[in-house]
């Protein structure tokens, strides 16, 4: 512990207290130059002076030392540092650097490092607890490792977990995250015998590509629930301010998250009571929910949260009406929800519930009592208690049981049934909501991995020149260059030329084939029909020059500034539905895939689904029935089904052409028109904005 000190208000003492008072059982080594002892413990000057081999280096001294610390720990052969020491990327540029240089010398020598700027790390193992930390918290044992980016939050986390009764087998303040970050942390969980549930506050991502790999993988045997704060612009400043991390878009977060199978909590509370019910109980197999009560009211809040979340309160069938008949007495109504009346005694709960849980039809149990008198709680409690463990004795081991206890106490602890824990809720939608993310992370266990799929194009060589040539003058591709560059990428185009005159026009137009359309090629006017740019359905060279020549003059009309590049002629498309697909690359996430209905729909309806390259099978597959219009597509009121191969493989396409040529900033491919099934689909519009070369 370097930066022990005897004053009892110093953080340098808190840690050490923490140290001994967790009971960990290996030596405690303080170290300061001007004291002989600590808190009964014999103290150095120097890490070097320690006799014996040291495991873990704890730093807690002023920033512009923790260099030299440093250094005395590469000479003491410690291979793993915690700085709790605040001052450096997080407060200016100045900390910045020196955060640099210590980084530095930890990654040239092979330590890890956690922080700096962190309030230390803890374990509850049995026979080895540490609390390696200055928070005077330490959590009950359990199966939930937590990581928080904010050490205020953290300590926050730590003092809720034993208030919401959720065990930790780990504890990790990240502080700036500069060497061992959340990715680190989660491959290491992954394959912690002692783990279950994994908890993550974050405010950035390091390495998004590198979370999306891990995460993806590890949601399959291990939930990922993650709070991650900077939804709001402000709260993205302050995160920024916090942090010294780079934000990001928070509908790109999302995405991220979704692809990676992880369970984005929008609350702390919500987080805790997520970990709790993930922590105790099984994943439920399917999504029909039965609901047992003493009161409608709460019953019927409880439905209408199922039916928002997604989940099903099924109508019983007459086989389980029946079962149900026989457990209870005459006045209680065998339905779902099943209401057993404010009157219902101790006995109707301890029968319904096997009966309930032990169905097929049933996948997932919700309990609901409303205290009415203390005198009778303790008997129905344990009525509950002796009702799901005669369930547990049948088939009914995999579904999940939630209580929700509505009483005037502050808080109400699990219920423990032998090994058990069920999980009990103030209100009905805290319950709901939890069931909605096992449901969630179940189909999520359910769902194929998904494929990477290598698109290429035979004129690979021909497309990276078309880029190194780029127009240096502009960010936006000109359209010639547009779309020849889209050619040589191998994407689906509608046939069209490009034309400087009238004549030109009527001359491309008898090539291509009557009916054409006239559209206005410009780089700088992405909305060509607000400026009278676009002209339909042209059936003879009379209509295309008279077509050529409006153009030319609105827009001498509206931008008088402007001069006319060109005008493209293009065969009219067969009749589908218009899509749109966009790439913005961001600066943190890279490449982001957008897609939607196209036309003015995707600025009216805003109906557009996100995805960060790179983008699986199964991706694609996802965001291509995500969108509510998706009715169009499958084939509505009569409507042939589009092509929705030929979609997925343009948005494969659309998603590699991003990866592979990072000089692209941004495209929108607007409109692409989806052709009934087997006939594909066809770019008709496209806009390339690229980087200055």
């Amino acid at each position: 512990m370097i930066g022990a000190s005897r004053d009892p208000n110093a953080i340098g003492h808190q840690v050490v207290t923490a140290l001994k008072e967790s009971g960990f059982p290996k030596p405690i080594y303080p170290v300061n130059p001007s004291a002989n002892e600590i808190e009964g413990l014999p103290a150095f000057r120097s890490v070097v002076e320690i006799p014996n081999h040291v495991d873990l280096a704890l730093i807690v001294v002023p920033a512009a030392c923790v260099s030299q610390v440093i250094d005395d720990c590469v000479k003491k052969q410690v291979k793993a540092v915690v700085i709790v020491s605040a001052g450096f990327a997080e407060l200016n540029e100045e900390g910045a650097r020196l955060q640099r240089v210590i980084l530095e010398k930890v990654r040239s020598h092979g330590i890890r490092m956690v922080g700096p700027n962190c309030f230390g790390v803890m374990n509850t193992a049995l026979g080895s607890p540490m609390n390696a930390s200055f928070s005077p918290n330490f959590p009950l044992t359990g199966n939930v490792a937590m990581a928080s980016q904010s050490g205020g939050l953290g300590l926050a986390m730590l003092a809720f977990s034993r208030l919401f009764h959720v065990g930790l087998s780990y504890f990790v303040s990240l502080g700036n995250k500069a060497d061992l970050s959340s990715n680190d942390l989660i491959e290491y969980w992954e394959h912690d015998p002692e783990t279950k549930v994994i908890l993550l506050y974050l405010e950035s991502f390091g390495n998004p590509a590198r979370f999306l790999q891990i995460a993806r993988r590890v949601a399959r045997t291990k939930p990922i629930i993650v709070l991650k704060s900077g939804r709001s612009t402000a709260g993205t400043r302050a995160a920024c301010s916090h942090t010294a991390a780079l934000a990001a878009s928070d509908l790109t977060v999302d995405s991220l998250l979704h692809q990676a199978g992880v369970l984005r909590v929008e609350t702390m509370e919500q987080m805790f009571h997520l970990s709790q019910a993930l922590s105790s109980q099984p994943l439920p197999q399917g999504k029909n929910v039965a609901i047992v009560t003493n009161a409608g009211g709460p019953a019927i809040l409880c439905t209408d949260a199922c039916e928002a979340l997604g989940l099903k309160v099924i109508d019983l069938s007459s086989q389980l009406k029946d079962s149900l008949r026989q457990a209870l007495p005459p006045e209680v109504v065998p339905q779902n929800p099943l209401d057993l009346v404010a009157s219902a005694g101790p006995e109707h709960f301890s029968k319904a519930i096997p009966v309930l849980v032990g169905s097929s039809e049933v996948d997932a149990l919700i309990i609901i009592y409303t205290v009415i008198g203390k005198r009778m709680s303790s008997a129905i409690l344990s009525a509950i208690q002796e009702g799901i463990a005669t369930a547990r004795g049948s088939a009914a081991k995999r579904k999940p049981i939630f209580l929700c206890w509505i009483t005037e106490e502050v808080q109400v602890s699990p219920l423990k049934i032998g090994e058990e824990t069920v999980p009990v809720y103030r209100f009905p939608e805290d319950a709901t909501r939890s069931l909605a993310y096992m449901s969630a992370q179940s189909e999520w266990n359910k769902k194929p991995p998904g494929n990477y799929i290598p698109m290429g194009s035979k004129n690979e060589k021909h497309m990276r020149e078309l880029i190194e040539g780029r127009d240096v003058s502009s960010r936006w591709l000109s359209p010639r260059h547009t779309l020849e560059l889209l050619e040589a990428s191998d994407f689906s185009v509608i046939r069209s030329q490009l034309v400087q005159s009238a004549q030109a026009a009527a001359n491309a137009a008898r090539e291509i084939g009557f009916p054409v359309a006239l559209k206005l090629a410009s780089k700088t006017i992405s909305h060509k029909t607000e400026v009278g740019g676009v002209r339909l359905n042209l059936t003879d060279e009379h209509l295309v020059k008279d077509a050529f020549q409006t153009i030319e003059s609105n827009l001498r009309r509206f931008h008088p500034e402007e001069p006319l590049e060109s005008v493209q002629v293009q065969a009219m498309a067969a009749e589908g539905i218009e899509l749109f697909i966009g790439m913005q690359r961001d600066p943190v996430f890279g490449p982001v895939i957008a897609f939607g209905l196209g036309g003015i729909h995707v600025e009216v309806l805003s109906d557009v689904r996100f995805r960060v390259v790179p983008v699986t099978d199964c991706d694609v597959r996802e965001m291509v029935r995500e969108i509510k219009g998706y009715k169009l597509l499958s084939g509505y009121r009569g409507k042939p089904e589009s092509d929705i191969d030929a979609i997925e493989k343009l948005l494969l396409r659309a998603a590699w052409f991003a990866e592979t040529n990072p000089e692209i900033l941004s495209f929108d491919f607007n409109p692409v028109m989806a052709f009934p099934k087997g006939k594909g689909c066809r770019i008709l519009d496209a806009r390339l904005e690229v980087k200055p070369k």
